[in-house]
């Protein structure tokens, strides 16, 4: 007689434990069990359907937002062919494959996102400028996106942060749209802002 539905859960959560001996692992185990429950009723119920990979999807992302390592994401649906072909539930090869594309899509798009806002935040005023003196600051414009709807709302963050110091004056370093959105944000401030070289305002350093 097939077993519980949850039994194989417990069984699959088990033998991954065992593999799972980084810290972010053993909690990115512990927090998608319910993910892994309905992966596991997916394919004995509905293998090879859009329903299955979806949840794929999300269990891989979730892996990477509890910061899960790409060993345990390339291995995580290995637990669970071994214990639903013990059980007797026979699912294909070209499923398995599928399966585990998806959940490998889902981390990567995490964990790519999970980068660019961590690179993004690098540039978050007031990272992205020095005071060189009373009145007057530099400010490094080369932040890596390109897009005007992300640029220009940062140019205004920047130019808010400048008039809270007082600021009067400031050389905008930097090229391309991010240096022209944020010269045009802080001249419309009531900020003087002249153009310079990247190299004479460098680039912001991390607050690690």
């Amino acid at each position: 007689m097939p077993s519980s539905t949850e039994k194989l859960l417990s069984e699959w959560m088990e033998r991954d434990r065992a593999a799972a001996w980084l810290p972010d692992d053993r909690r990115a185990l512990e927090d998608t069990a319910s993910l892994r429950l309905l992966c596991l009723e997916l394919f004995r119920s509905a293998a090879d359907s859009p329903d299955l990979y979806n949840a794929c999807i999300r269990f891989g992302g979730t892996l990477a937002e509890r910061g899960a390592s790409p060993t345990l994401a390339a291995c995580a649906l290995d637990g669970a062919r071994t214990i639903l072909e013990k059980d007797g539930q026979s699912v294909a090869d070209g499923t398995w494959r599928a399966a585990r594309a998806a959940l490998l899509e889902g981390y990567v798009r995490v964990t790519r996102e999970n980068a660019e806002r961590a690179s993004y935040a690098a540039w978050e005023p007031p990272r992205c400028f020095i005071v060189v003196e009373p009145g007057l600051a530099a400010v490094a414009a080369s932040h890596p996106a390109g897009d005007a709807d992300v640029l220009t709302p940062w140019a205004g963050r920047i130019a808010g942060a400048l008039l809270l110091r007082g600021i009067k004056r400031a050389v905008i370093g930097g090229d391309g749209l991010a240096q022209k959105i944020v010269l045009q944000s802080v001249t419309e401030a009531g900020i003087a802002a002249t153009a310079a070289a990247t190299s004479e305002v460098g680039t912001p350093k991390s607050t690690r």
